[in-house]
């Protein structure tokens, strides 16, 4: 084996490695939280990315993250309202 498929091989290891990683966390997290976030960011630091890249990264998520959030509170609010379910959810018209 050459140089060339040994380094080849290495570099996907690495990238199997990391994607395996990234993969657990998805599967040991049943939510989007700051924890979730800070677990990624740690893996992309330790793969290599760089602190500054992971920390961008790590912030489009969040970007991407808030109207999909912000569409399910609305939506749920809205349900709540049609249902006619609104003692005690104040918080729905407020924000969380």
């Amino acid at each position: 084996m050459g140089l060339f498929e040994k380094l080849k091989q290495g570099l996907q290891k690495s990238k199997d490695t990391v994607l395996g990683q990234v993969n657990n966390i998805f599967k040991a997290f049943v939510r989007v939280d700051e924890d979730l976030l800070e677990e990624l960011e740690e893996i992309l630091i330790a793969s290599d990315t760089g602190a500054a890249t992971a920390g961008e990264i790590i912030e489009k998520l969040r970007e991407e993250i808030k109207p999909v959030l912000d569409w399910m509170h609305s939506t749920l609010g809205v349900q709540l309202n049609l249902m006619g379910i609104k003692d005690g959810m104040e918080w729905l018209y407020t924000g969380l």
